[in-house]
């Protein structure tokens, strides 16, 4: 008896059981890369932040106001003391609080991600 081609049944089930193994393991992993870019952005903006506060402390020889820390920071938009940066990980908004004129704290959350998801888990910057 000669086989003419095909698959039998038996090798047909053994590949969809290792399509089924490698997309349990693959879609899980996938999916909270969008909450990992989006904590990345909130971290890279914490440090955008860290850094415009010491260049701003630096030439006013004082503390900044909200004002004066979102001018030495570039790709913010906004107004007041509510600022957004838009980029691949996500919309991240900065909360700028003041106390007389200076700056005190900045809450930095993302709509997609995984850790500072809204304003109630935002890092929180103190200066």
């Amino acid at each position: 008896m000669s086989r003419t081609g095909g698959f039998t049944l038996i090798e047909l089930a053994i590949v969809m059981a290792i399509i089924a193994i490698l997309a349990a393991v693959a879609i899980p992993r996938s999916a909270n890369m969008s909450g990992r870019a989006g904590d990345s952005a909130v971290e890279a903006t914490a440090a955008a932040v860290q850094a415009a506060y010491a260049v701003a402390l630096a030439d006013a020889g004082s503390a900044p106001s909200c004002a004066a820390l979102f001018s030495r920071m570039s790709r913010v938009s906004g107004t007041g003391n509510t600022r957004t940066v838009t980029s691949s990980g996500g919309v991240t908004t900065i909360v700028c609080t003041e106390t007389s004129g200076v700056a005190t704290q900045a809450s930095i959350y993302n709509d997609r991600a995984a850790t500072y998801k809204d304003a109630a888990s935002a890092l929180t910057l103190q200066f």
